[in-house]
């Protein structure tokens, strides 16, 4: 396993990468909304995560993303992520870079209006908790190398994403499509000496 020289590589192993996002979410297919990424109301979220890179050449990068998360959709749902994203940079030598991402992972959804369930006595009861959902789906964007002279440079990016949540609703909607417009940071830390 091959590191990131923007992050931990294997000659510095005291630096560890982070990624930082906030994000609007949607529930819509891709395309819709403002310019067919941008959607409103906003419906906030923040992403936190780490990379490592598998392979790493002078024009591209290929990489995991290990991430959490959480965002608030006003009248559906209060959501935690934890996901994975296999993806793959082509870096220009100008320090702009593209990206492609499949992701997979697990949500935690919590509905954010009152839901009722039939009984077998014919009432109407109502129901609560948290559900245990999978999302699968994938990511394109693009990010800048600022400061491209050090041998940790810092990333901004912007990213959109894509994807289905799974099962939502049994025999009615079973796959809900959601659309994450991420703007963030990629940066390293030291890290703590032993």
């Amino acid at each position: 396993m091959i590191f990131c020289k923007e992050g931990i590589s294997q000659t510095d192993s005291a630096r560890f990468p982070i990624i930082i996002s906030v994000f609007n979410n949607a529930t819509l297919l891709p395309g819709k909304g403002t310019l067919g990424f941008i959607n409103t109301p906003v419906h906030p979220g923040f992403r936190a995560g780490t990379f490592i890179i598998y392979r790493q050449t002078h024009i591209s990068d290929i990489y995991e993303s290990f991430n959490i998360g959480t965002y608030y959709h006003h009248l559906s749902q209060l959501g935690f992520q934890l996901y994975t994203e296999l993806g793959y940079r082509y870096n220009f030598s100008f320090g702009l870079s593209l990206d492609a991402q499949a992701l997979l992972g697990y949500l935690l959804a919590k509905p954010d209006i009152q839901v009722f369930q039939l009984d077998g006595n014919g009432n109407y009861n109502k129901k609560s908790g948290w559900r245990s959902q999978v999302m699968a789906g994938a990511g394109a964007g693009f990010s800048y190398k600022l400061m491209k002279n050090t041998f940790h440079p810092v990333r901004i990016f912007l990213n959109y994403q894509f994807f289905l949540q799974m099962p939502y609703v049994k025999n009615y909607v079973p796959m809900l499509p959601n659309t994450s417009f991420h703007v963030g940071t990629i940066f390293s830390i030291n890290k703590k000496k032993v």
